[in-house]
């Protein structure tokens, strides 16, 4: 058995874990015998000590490469089988912490680092330093779960270091599922939400780019691994009958609920929220990528009860183009704002001829504040070349508003994406009121309805906007 326990041993330094799991597995099942032949511990308490010892690290070690390989619930389970022998195993201790905490389990996850630390005095320094280290992430990674307030200030400041991408925990806002009046299901506020909060932040299992196949393959063995992942992707499938889709709890997603804590240690994966997330050409949310990490926030001020849009086409895009581009993908958008501009091309309200400034008085201005935005997010391209050209701006004078003024219609109306933050930007210094109070506080609003609010610097949201204008 000694020579079996150091094969194994062996072979999970290789980092060859589907062996080393078959080598302990064995050694695991040959030390349960050894000890079913033990009718009592005192009868050969030596020897028995011996043997629950041993299968104790075996258990500690399996669980290590089981965890290598994404097993958790299985690792986790060595991991109380393991505690249950000795309930102060340091290596146990750690490692179930290591896993709690990559399942975003971040005060489970630090209560066994505490039990590492101070049921095993005295430890190592280095040891000390290390469980200290997992601590302080968890108590950061909690604070973050439970307010939903991050902060990537620094990181901005020291150049985005793609070797020191910021630690980010999971984190549901007020959000709710249910059924859509676009299709199916869908993603709705709670309260009302802030341009740039964030309510979705989610940690990627793997940033590369695949494949289809490959990607389907992924989903089938971490729904064949995890029961709950699973049962997740169950309920948000869709299928052809949408009318009878079930609406789950949004609590299910939420790492810490109880159904989590008592179904095996699977991890919900937040990320499957966004495939319920419709698509429309006035969206009201935007995606920001950091590192593995995919953060929502709301890319303009939301209502409470309005339903979470992504947009599926440029927001830029001429009414045309959508239409062309609709009809290759096999579907006719009837969202607010493709069917105002329909109505305004039936009606021969609106002209392509921009260099008309009778037409520009009609469908500029005059009108709905948000159907204004609409139409001048329909003629970007034209605003923009417009404000390139000092020829222009001369040539029309004030007929043309201001690029600040368009470039916050458009946001307010559609979103805004850096082409408008950078518009405004530019309006602002353009006109030369940079300075002013109000002129910043707009600069900022904008660039965090952009960015999300997790630039709480303002040196660092400064540094970004240079970045937008180039």
């Amino acid at each position: 058995m000694q020579q079996l326990r150091f094969k194994a041993t062996e072979i999970l330094l290789r980092e060859e874990y589907k062996e080393s799991i078959q080598v302990y597995t064995h050694f695991i099942s040959l030390s349960h015998n050894h000890l079913s032949k033990i009718t009592s511990k005192s009868e050969n308490p030596d020897r028995f000590n011996k043997l629950q010892k041993t299968l104790c690290l075996a258990l500690s070690n399996r669980a290590e490469a089981k965890s290598k390989l994404r097993h958790f619930a299985e690792s986790l389970e060595d991991c109380n089988a393991a505690l249950e022998i000795e309930n102060t195993h340091f290596k146990t201790l750690v490692r179930k912490g290591k896993i709690l905490l990559h399942l975003n389990q971040y005060l489970n996850a630090s209560i066994c680092f505490r039990s590492a630390l101070h049921d095993n005095e005295p430890i190592q320094n280095s040891d000390f330093e290390m469980i200290n280290g997992f601590l302080d992430r968890c108590k950061k990674l909690e604070y973050q779960s439970r307010t939903g307030v991050f902060d990537l200030s620094d990181w901005v400041l020291n150049g985005f270091s793609k070797d020191q991408n910021p630690d980010l925990a999971e984190f549901i806002g007020p959000v709710e599922i249910k059924k859509s009046k676009v299709s199916g299901r869908g993603l709705f506020t709670t309260k009302n939400i802030e341009a740039g909060r964030i309510f979705l932040p989610e940690c990627g299992e793997d940033s590369k780019m695949v494949m289809w196949k490959d990607f389907v393959e992924k989903v089938v063995d971490v729904a064949t691994k995890c029961r709950k992942t699973y049962d997740l992707i169950c309920r948000l499938s869709t299928g052809e009958e949408e009318e009878v889709l079930q609406v789950p709890d949004i609590s299910v997603f939420r790492p810490d609920n109880d159904e989590f804590l008592l179904s095996g240690y699977m991890k919900p994966d937040v990320a499957k929220i966004l495939n319920i997330l419709d698509v429309i050409i006035m969206p009201n949310a935007r995606r920001l990528h950091i590192g593995d990490h995919l953060m929502v926030h709301a890319s303009r001020d939301i209502k409470a009860g309005e339903e979470i849009f992504f947009a599926y086409f440029d927001v830029l895009t001429p009414l045309s183009k959508r239409n062309e581009m609709s009809k290759t993908w096999g579907f006719h958008c009837e969202c607010n704002r493709c069917r105002f501009e329909r109505d305004i091309f039936n009606r021969n309200q609106m002209r392509l001829r921009f260099c008309s400034s009778a037409g520009m008085k009609r469908w500029m201005l005059k009108g709905e504040k948000r159907e204004k935005g609409y139409l001048r997010a329909s003629f970007w391209r034209v605003f923009s070349e417009a404000y390139q050209s000092d020829k222009s701006m001369q040539r029309w004078g004030r007929r043309i508003p201001p690029g600040e003024v368009v470039g916050e219609s458009i946001a307010e109306a559609v979103g805004s994406d850096e082409r408008v933050l950078k518009m405004v930007v530019e309006g602002l210094r353009r006109n030369g009121v940079i300075s002013g109070v109000v002129e910043v506080e707009k600069e900022m609003k904008l660039g965090r309805s952009v960015y999300g609010k997790v630039i709480k610097k303002r040196k660092a949201m400064k540094a970004l906007l240079e970045l937008c204008i180039g």
